[in-house]
């Protein structure tokens, strides 16, 4: 996953949810780099996308996510 991806991830991890246009602020990347991050992140497990439309890690990435993010410095333990 490039940084934009992985900053469309923390930004989701920090703040447990978020709605897309949440994201798009938080991360302060253009809607459609955070539509292809979230796209990437559903489709390898990474984030869910709930009906009420916010996104959340899933349980089974959450620690994998957690530790990627932070020695990519994305995050701070």
């Amino acid at each position: 996953a490039g940084d934009d991806t992985l900053f469309v991830f923390a930004a989701i991890v920090r703040h447990e949810n978020l709605a897309i246009g949440e994201i798009v602020e938080a991360a302060n990347l253009p809607e459609r780099v955070v539509r292809h991050a979230l796209r990437f992140g559903v489709d390898c497990g990474a984030v869910a996308r709930f009906p009420d439309g916010r996104y959340r890690p899933t349980p089974e990435a959450q620690f994998a996510l957690n530790q990627l993010l932070e020695r990519r410095n994305f995050l701070h333990g």
